[in-house]
């Protein structure tokens, strides 16, 4: 079964997001790259997570999802039928195929 395994929230105040660290096992590093962008570990290497990112909020940003599929192409076809639309592909060399789906 698919599932989400990295998040993207954007954020008017990224730094507020040492407030979640109090409430909820967190764990939030400074990217060291060239943007704002904060690294969320969301429990041990050893045990079943979903880790993420907080970055600054910038016009038309919004929280990404990525999921992960044995086949990108049937997958997104797939979520297109149940209403979505398909935005973009891009192959990552580092990381394999992305599908950039919208309003679903």
């Amino acid at each position: 079964m698919p599932r989400v395994i990295h998040f993207e929230v954007a954020a008017d105040d990224p730094i507020a997001r040492s407030s979640l660290s109090g409430h909820v096992r967190l764990k939030i590093d400074k990217w060291d790259g060239p943007q704002d962008y904060w690294l969320v570990t969301t429990g041990a290497k050893e045990e079943t997570r979903i880790d993420g990112a907080i970055m600054r909020r910038m016009p038309g940003a919004t929280t990404i999802n990525t999921v992960d599929v044995p086949s990108v192409d049937e997958f997104a076809q797939k979520v297109v039928a149940a209403a979505a639309s398909r935005y973009a592909q891009v192959c990552c060399p580092w990381r394999g195929l992305f599908c950039i789906l919208r309003g679903y």
